[in-house]
């Protein structure tokens, strides 16, 4: 078995491991860039094993492999090719973010290039380098992006992820994105999934109706 007196591993020995499902207590604790492009042979333990959380929380990974599914450990999923988040303060919370991408169509070699995009309050960000893509790919948003020169607002700002794909039109099932659990504590509360206007509107019209209308507090209000 590849690895089993070394700490030395390659990709072609874990996808070997994967490939004859043989028994395997685990993924070298310091990988962080894995590929298995075209791998039809790729089992569903194996696929399990390289898409537990464990391999990618609190690490810049990015994995490039086929899949059906989005881990449910993404606390936000959104279908189409594009995911929508606000967040706030002077930075963009890019070290506390993981993405994942699911396209709907197989995918046949050559691989396919492509490349992340951020829009941050309608201002495009530079596109990121080009990965190559299988049917899923996860990676951290820190990797791909500079974002010195965007101006932030004082509140939310509002930010979506989309991609590029070079070579054929393709579109994502799904994309996923997990709030990485180091960066949690200090960062849960400035991120939303929800735009948090639309939640603030909601409670100013409830505080003014309750004004308007004091004789009625017994009752629920429809809004």
């Amino acid at each position: 078995m590849p690895g089993k007196h070394s700490k030395l591993w390659f990709y072609k020995d874990i996808v070997k491991v994967l490939e004859d499902n043989q028994e395997i207590r685990g993924i070298p604790p310091n990988l962080k860039e894995f590929s298995a492009l075209n791998c039809k042979s790729l089992s569903q333990r194996g696929t399990s094993v390289l898409l537990n959380q464990q391999v990618h929380e609190g690490k810049s990974t990015h994995f490039v492999m086929p899949g059906e599914s989005i881990p449910r450990w993404f606390e936000w999923c959104s279908s189409g090719p594009s995911i929508s988040f606000w967040f706030r303060g002077t930075e963009f919370p890019s070290k506390s973010l993981c993405i994942a991408i699911l396209l709907k169509h197989d995918i046949h070699s050559p691989p396919l290039q492509v490349k992340p995009i951020v829009t941050i309050n309608g201002n495009q960000v530079s596109h990121g380098f080009g990965r190559p893509m299988d049917q899923m790919s996860i990676f951290n948003m820190n990797k791909h992006f500079d974002y010195k020169e965007i101006h932030f607002e004082r509140g939310w700002n509002h930010a979506k992820l989309s991609y590029k794909v070079y070579g054929r039109y393709l579109i994502a099932k799904e994309m996923g994105m997990h709030i990485l659990k180091q960066e949690s504590s200090s960062t849960m509360e400035d991120i939303r999934f929800t735009d948090p206007y639309k939640m603030t509107q909601v409670i100013i019209m409830m505080i003014m109706l309750s004004t308007a209308f004091p004789n009625h507090k017994k009752q629920p209000l429809l809004l």
